[in-house]
């Protein structure tokens, strides 16, 4: 197994993971966030499309350190949310009807993160012990703020199977 098919795993798993949770897009609808690989798509120019929600699947750094080592692939997943809500989220709801204006964008995020974070804590293998997650963990949020958007990253380490010396008939 390499580092390109871990990313395509962890895309698929993660789409799989949220599917039964939508986020508000920038489009006023809800959808499940998108995973992107390494970066967002282009911009163009003609279109209107906004990635948002996204998770971007950023293969960061690998590794075998001695030759009976495993592979080592740090993983950084970065989240982008939209919230235009002008309220803080400890506002009681709105009454039936009226439309959400409480700003959710951070605690989503940080929903994301927290998900993920159990997710593969309770079940580090993926593709039948292909992949393996054992740690470290980390997350981060953004510094500024850009509203209405809402950035934050975790960054995982996984284990792959290293290629070995082949042993020669002769050996």
């Amino acid at each position: 197994m390499n580092a390109r098919e871990l990313q395509t795993a962890l895309m698929d798993d993660l789409e799989a993971l949220f599917e039964d949770r939508p986020f508000k897009t920038p489009h006023n609808t809800m959808e499940p966030p998108k995973a992107y690989q390494q970066n967002l798509p282009p911009k163009d120019a003609r279109s209107e499309d906004d990635p948002f929600p996204y998770i971007i699947v950023r293969l960061d750094q690998g590794g075998v350190d001695t030759v009976t080592d495993p592979h080592k692939v740090r993983v950084i997943l970065v989240i982008g949310i939209y919230d235009d809500g002008l309220l803080d989220f400890r506002e009681p709801p709105p009454e039936a009807g009226e439309w959400d204006t409480r700003n959710f964008g951070t605690m989503s995020v940080l929903e994301i993160i927290e998900r993920i974070q159990e997710h593969y804590q309770q079940r580090p293998s993926l593709c039948n012990g292909k992949f393996y997650f054992d740690g470290p963990f980390h997350w981060v949020l953004q510094d500024e703020t850009v509203f209405p958007y809402n950035i934050g990253a975790c960054d995982l380490t996984f284990t792959l199977a290293a290629p070995r010396k082949e042993r020669s008939k002769f050996t």
